[in-house]
């Protein structure tokens, strides 16, 4: 989620953790932008890899800063067992209240089922979007998260994102939106949109209406 949406094509996270098993390296997961937006595990559980250590961030606190991180046993004792683990705000109570709120009340599975039927009817319908007007981009998205492309293969690394991606191209079209009322994404192709579940059908139809309108210009410039 630095070059969009970038999805871990084949066996390439079950290879990771088969040579870091093999070398004995710890597998490590920084989760800070999917620990629990992608599945209420994070990307580990949505990919079924089980990494040694896991890094999550603001996701898990509903926005206030917070930072965790937890894995192996082994690992984990070597805090536990003397490794200085010191901080100005480790265990700050608003923190973990918000910690607490978040992961019990708000992120329900019914939530999940929310905004993850959202997110796929909002990548449909850009896809759908893109297609009528012939538009050339690609949609990719994980559940609640996604970005569009204004090429029409998919972003397999940022190799691919840094070769594509034309910036002026993405921002005639983010202001577009803006100027409409829609705030896709923040501001760089780089970013994606989330659903959250303060999101209704209602805004992601909203939100397809308006690229409607935008598209059309698009393809004129393509």
């Amino acid at each position: 989620m630095n070059v969009g949406v970038t999805q871990p094509y084949g066996e390439f996270l079950g290879g990771l953790r088969e040579l870091c098993d093999e070398y004995g390296l710890v597998y490590i997961f920084d989760e800070v932008k999917t620990g629990v937006k992608v599945a209420p595990g994070g990307a580990a559980e949505l990919y079924g890899v089980d990494p040694d250590l896991v890094a999550m961030a603001k996701s898990i606190g509903g926005n206030v800063p917070v930072g965790a991180f937890g894995g192996d046993d082994a690992i984990m004792a070597e805090i536990t067992d003397g490794a200085a683990h010191f901080g100005t705000y480790n265990a700050n109570p608003l923190a973990l209240r918000a910690v607490i709120t978040q992961l019990r009340e708000v992120l329900t599975g019914d939530a999940y089922d929310h905004v993850d039927a959202l997110g796929e009817r909002l990548a449909r319908g850009y896809e759908d979007v893109l297609a009528d007007h012939g538009v050339a981009g690609h949609v990719d998205w994980v559940n609640s998260q996604g970005t569009i492309n204004f090429f029409e293969e998919p972003v397999h690394d940022y190799r691919d994102f840094l070769a594509n991606v034309d910036v002026d191209f993405h921002e005639n079209y983010w202001f577009a939106m803006l100027n409409r009322g829609v705030l896709a994404h923040p501001h760089h192709p780089s970013q994606q949109w989330t659903i959250s579940v303060q999101h209704t059908r209602e805004h992601v139809d909203e939100h397809l209406e308006t690229f409607k309108e935008v598209a059309p210009r698009l393809a004129r410039k393509q």
